[in-house]
């Protein structure tokens, strides 16, 4: 994959979880930690998950 089809993919998601959570009660601060944390622990660890 492309680094910037990934980066896209990244932003698209973190856009998706970061509304969720503020829905959900998170305030702006604790979204964008839990946003900022996952995508983090995700790049971490993108060697470990299945290619298609």
């Amino acid at each position: 994959m492309e680094d910037e089809t990934l980066e896209q993919l990244l932003l698209d998601e973190v856009k998706v979880v970061f509304k969720y959570l503020f829905k959900m009660g998170a305030s702006k601060e604790d979204a964008e930690d839990i946003v900022q944390e996952t995508l983090y622990k995700a790049v971490n660890n993108i060697d470990s998950i299945p290619s298609r």
